[in-house]
């Protein structure tokens, strides 16, 4: 990564003009709050937001970091780039480190970026200082949001903030008001009240009556910029003139802005008004770029004339080259010019054209040719940047330029209409993508264009797959095979995959792997003639295949092979590899790394719009989190991800993964019932089609949710007909799962014989995938058919490792007397360490590193953990020196522990690795998860004492005090663990009778996770219980009202279903 090249102006405050109308009372507003809460100006442009912050700065006696945003900052290196070269201006050593590290040759990436910042900050708190950010309108990218509301919410204590924008930002606003840390200025208090716009227009137009400047007041409605515009248009007009201009004034701010305009611009002089106009054209300028695609010949005057007038000319760099006009003041440039002189307008475009084409600009050069009129040039020129622009991901800029093209010029070159086709559908519009596909493939007979057809007609296929019309898609691939022989080897190849899908969903993925590795010898026969980008997708769909098909060792190097040759990492493509790759990594349990891919996915999608891999997206990262215990953050994920397929009107696949995927992931959250409705539901569509593999992973599902529930019967007719499917469909890491569930049931029932036989087909099947964790995932189901298998085949080294693990899990940890523990460390809340139940100060730790190290082996503190390991977390920027700084921080832990001989004890080494020696701890996080398990594992009153025991240990959120990205998922998990725990304990109260207690308990989930529906039905249902039925009707205003205004949604069916019920009916 780049460094990004900053432009040092914006971080300079704008000066105040001497007619400025000072507001003493907002100044002393903005004081007396932004010490405590983050500041947001809210209001249209000129309303004099920017005029106020600078008072404000100016009142404050302290540093200043004025950062003006522009559409620029959406880079998120950019964003952060800028922060840390702020901050070096007004305190070098303040940022220094994380200068260094932004300039390094590998930077970290941009959040992991923003974490050494904070920490960085956190290490001088001397000095206070004010964070200014100017236009945040400008930003849209979710990913800078995400990275502002992050250095917002973690901000260290001697940080003030002041934000600007004309819209309401995606920032976490309704937090930040429920917890008293948002201080917001909108429109009704940066209007000028009418005292204030007549003090004004008395200080700037004296001579004027006070009939005109109340006339003035009322018109410009406190419209700051309106009150400017209409002085500079009567300043020093005579009394008679300047009353017909301000009586004739529309009230409108759009009227008043044009007439202004017109006002200005017809006192300029012809030449200027010429250049002016022609100019306009331009997005942005400097005399050379006037001259040469426009024939300006004295451009640099001017431009120097329009700086000079200060006529709406706005500076792009510090050395004042280039240029661009107000958006507003450009507008009304350019409708004059189109009605003045149409001829001159398309003259002029055409010349830009062919300037940006003669310097291979082409996206510009179409711009001008559609501008031009000229749709032939315009077409030539898209065709030049559409590939790059697709494979980018840029598909919202190329289905603009080509949807302005004529149906004739889509037509007379099918390639446009399979490029328009393929943008459409990037961006989720499905149905319009397949118009155009179909005609690409029509033209493209016509005028035997055969890649073009075989393309089309793949892509059509694709699009048939993806709604669920498996069969459509199996004869459109044979389509687009037949045209591909003798279409390019690419062509030729992609149209094989797609066949290869589709023929491993319908008759096996024996035959789909087969006919994809033809395809791949079809890209290997002629590999210089195939783009990298379309060797790393095919190589992607070959690793998909080889999923289905069961060998996982394959796919894995297939998605790594093809991430290797990906030459475009901020792709559609590599979201696609990344989704890959994270769905099977974390089926081999490597959670960190699944996790890792599965965010990175989704940032990607969201940044470029891609929603029908968005859906994608959503669903493996739903699932990744459901297996790392992120319960209800990996239900939203998965019911945003059925929504938003559900819109599209395709994505089958993805929606019944997703929810299937959310049915376990109920069952997880004993919320059994509701996951059968879901598994259900997303079957019932495709009652009478073919059994393809998604729909062969939910009724396995299905089948579990059976088990679950003691409805062996049922589940076990479910397992026996997916084994006949499966064995047919060769979904073997399914199939083996379908062999296991049913051996389970078998061997539960004393079926020896039968039970054994299915339970060695499983194990035939996942040995070569080396899947040993899909049976650890079993639990107790894995033991009863593990321990059977054992008995005939004892040395089965897969049996032998699954059953490890399981007796490993079910073993609790040896708990030591308190009295025989040396050091008690507690991580809910701030992080605190206790020799002897002598806390350990912050000074006896010598730094803060040492504290950290200790913090890093807490977390981690069931795993061996390498030296690199550890450096990488704890010093990233550092390489050369951070071991010697991991040797002094490890003698300072060891110095503060203070236990003499013990101390190397206390942090074992081993062949190089390091780890606690837990039995010389006592870690409240240790105990609270044992407290978790036994509460699962009891019954009656004693799992409400472990559950209450758990929950009296957490103190707080984990760490709180460190900001450290390898603690985030562990935070996040008992985050979720204790929200679990305190919902579970409130439904065992009400169970028991203690109402009140169940609903505190509720009550405070709600309080954390305000928008967890399950949680508001169970305060309403205690209300109900205990005959509050008004409070019943509040809470459902309430989450009614949150849903409303948090996602613009209503309560789900079945709570609505609820309310009434319990509205409807007499309380017990």
């Amino acid at each position: 990564m780049t460094t990004p090249l900053l432009l040092q102006t914006k971080f300079l405050i704008p000066r105040l003009v001497p007619s400025h109308l000072p507001r003493p009372h907002l100044v002393e507003l903005i004081r007396s709050n932004c010490e405590q809460r983050v500041i947001l100006l809210t209001a249209p442009a000129g309303y004099g937001k920017t005029t106020l912050m600078v008072e404000v700065v100016a009142s404050l006696g302290h540093a200043v970091v004025w950062y003006q945003l522009d559409g620029g900052d959406n880079d998120p290196a950019t964003f952060i780039a800028y922060l840390v070269e702020g901050l070096c201006r007004i305190r070098p050593s303040s940022a220094e480190k994380s200068r260094r590290l932004l300039n390094s040759p590998n930077p970290p990436p941009s959040s992991q970026m923003l974490v050494f910042l904070l920490n960085e900050l956190l290490e001088d708190l001397s000095f206070q200082w004010t964070l200014v950010f100017d236009d945040y309108h400008f930003v849209s990218n979710p990913i800078v949001h995400e990275l502002a509301a992050a250095f917002l919410e973690r901000r260290p204590p001697n940080m003030s903030v002041i934000l600007s924008t004309r819209t309401t930002p995606p920032l976490p606003l309704s937090r930040w008001r429920a917890r008293g840390q948002l201080a917001e200025l909108r429109l009704e208090h940066l209007r000028f009240s009418h005292e204030e716009s007549e003090a004004w227009l008395n200080q700037v137009l004296p001579q004027l009556p006070r009939a005109l400047t109340e006339t003035l007041s009322v018109k410009s409605e406190g419209w700051g910029a309106g009150l400017q515009l209409a002085a500079t248009l009567v300043a020093e007009k005579p009394l008679r003139e300047a009353e017909g201009l301000i009586n004739n004034l529309s009230g409108a701010h759009p009227y008043i802005f044009h007439y202004l305009m017109d006002e200005v611009f017809d006192h300029e002089p012809p030449a200027l008004q010429e250049f002016l106009l022609h100019s306009a054209i331009l997005t942005q300028m400097d005399a050379s770029l006037c001259e040469s695609a426009l024939g300006i010949t004295s451009a640099q005057t001017h431009l120097e004339t329009l700086q000079r007038e200060n006529l709406f000319l706005i500076a792009l760099d510090d050395q004042r080259r280039w240029y661009r006009y107000h958006h507003l003041f450009q507008e009304f440039l350019q409708d004059k010019l189109a009605r003045q002189s149409p001829q001159t307008l398309y003259r002029l475009c055409h010349q830009t054209g062919e300037y940006f084409l003669g310097v291979a600009d082409y996206e510009m050069a179409a711009h001008y040719f559609l501008r031009a009129r000229e749709q032939s040039k315009a077409a030539q020129a898209i065709l030049r940047f559409a590939p790059k622009y697709l494979e980018a991901g840029r598909a919202d800029i190329l289905s603009h330029y080509l949807s302005q093209l004529m149906p004739a010029e889509l037509q007379h070159q099918p390639e446009l209409a399979l490029y328009l086709g393929q943008s459409l559908r990037h961006r989720g519009l499905l149905g319009e993508a397949v118009v155009y596909l179909k005609q690409a493939y029509q033209s493209a007979g016509t005028l035997d264009a055969v890649n073009v057809a075989t393309l089309a007609m793949t892509e059509l296929a694709s699009l048939a797959r993806s709604r669920g019309d498996y069969m459509e898609a199996q004869q459109r691939a044979a389509q687009a095979v037949g045209r591909s022989q003798s279409a390019s080897p690419a062509a030729r190849a992609f149209a094989l995959m797609e066949q290869a899908k589709c023929e491993g969903f319908l008759n096996g993925m024996e035959q789909g792997y087969a006919i994809a590795l033809h395809a791949i010898e079809a890209m290997r026969h002629a590999e210089d003639s195939v783009e990298p980008s379309q060797q790393a997708q095919l190589l992607q769909s070959l690793g998909q295949i080889c999923w289905w098909h069961g060998n996982v060792i394959e796919a894995i190097l297939h998605g790594e092979e093809a991430l290797r040759r990906l030459p475009e990492l901020e792709s559609p493509l590599a979201a696609d590899l990344l989704l890959l790759l994270a769905t099977l990594y974390l089926y081999r349990h490597e959670y960190d790394e699944a996790l890792k891919f599965g965010q990175r996915a989704l940032d990607i999608c969201q940044r470029l719009h891609a929603q029908e891999l968005l859906s994608n997206a959503l669903m493996v990262l739903g699932n990744v989190l459901t297996r790392v215990g992120q319960l209800g953050q990996a239900e939203s994920c998965l019911r945003q991800a059925i929504d938003l397929a559900s819109r599209l009107q395709a994505a089958s696949y993805t929606q019944v993964m997703a929810g299937s995927y959310l049915a376990y992931n109920l069952v997880a959250q004993g919320r059994i019932d509701e996951a059968q409705q879901i598994a259900e539901t997303v079957l019932w569509p495709h009652e009478n089609r073919a059994v393809v593999y998604e729909i062969y992973v939910c009724r396995s599902v299905l089948a579990d949710i059976h088990l679950e529930k003691r409805e062996i019967t049922r589940a076990k007719q479910i397992f026996e007909d997916l084994i006949e499917v499966g064995e047919a469909r060769q979904y073997r890491i399914p199939l083996a799962m379908a062999n296991f569930g049913l051996a389970y049931i078998l061997l539960s029932e004393n079926d020896q014989s039968r039970g054994l036989e299915l339970a060695q087909k499983s194990l035939h099947l996942l040995e070569s995938s080396r899947l040993w964790e899909l049976y650890v995932d079993q639990k107790q189901r894995a033991v009863v058919v593990c321990q059977a298998l054992e008995q005939i085949i004892p040395d089965n080294p897969f049996l032998r490792q699954v059953l490890q693990v399981l007796r490993s899990k079910a073993s609790d940890v040896t708990v030591i007397p308190t009295g025989q523990r040396l050091i008690r460390v507690q991580t809910f809340g701030s992080f605190r360490a206790f020799h002897n139940e002598a806390e350990i100060q912050p000074k006896m730790w010598g730094s803060a590193k040492a504290r950290d190290l200790l913090a890093y082996f807490v977390t981690f503190r069931h795993e061996h953990i390498p030296l690199d390991k550890a450096l990488d977390a704890l010093w990233p920027s550092e390489a050369r020196q951070s071991k010697t700084a991991f040797h002094t921080a490890l003698y300072r832990l060891r110095q503060a522990l203070n236990v003499g001989e013990s101390a190397t004890r206390l942090i074992m080494v081993e062949m190089g690795d390091y780890r606690l020696d837990l039995s010389r701890f006592e870690i409240d996080v240790e105990l609270f998860d044992q407290h978790i398990k036994k509460a699962q594992e009891s019954d009656g009153q004693e799992t409400i004492k472990s559950y209450q025991a758990a929950l009296d240990l957490y103190k707080g959120e984990y760490l709180n005090n460190l900001y450290y990205d390898w603690l985030l998922i562990e935070r996040q998990r008992l985050s979720e663990s204790h929200l679990q725990a305190m919902y579970r304990l409130g439904k065992l109260y009400t169970q028991c009778g203690d109402l009140e207690q169940a609903l505190v308990l509720h009550r405070h989930v709600v309080q954390l996770s305000p928008l967890w529906e399950e949680a508001h039905c169970e305060v309403m249902r205690t209300l109900y219980q205990l005959g509050d039925r008004q409070g019943v009707t509040k809470q459902y205003e309430i989450l009614s009202e949150l849903l409303r205004q948090e996602i613009d949604a209503s309560p789900l069916v079945s709570t609505q279903n609820l309310f009434r019920h319990l509205t409807q009916s007499s309380p017990p």
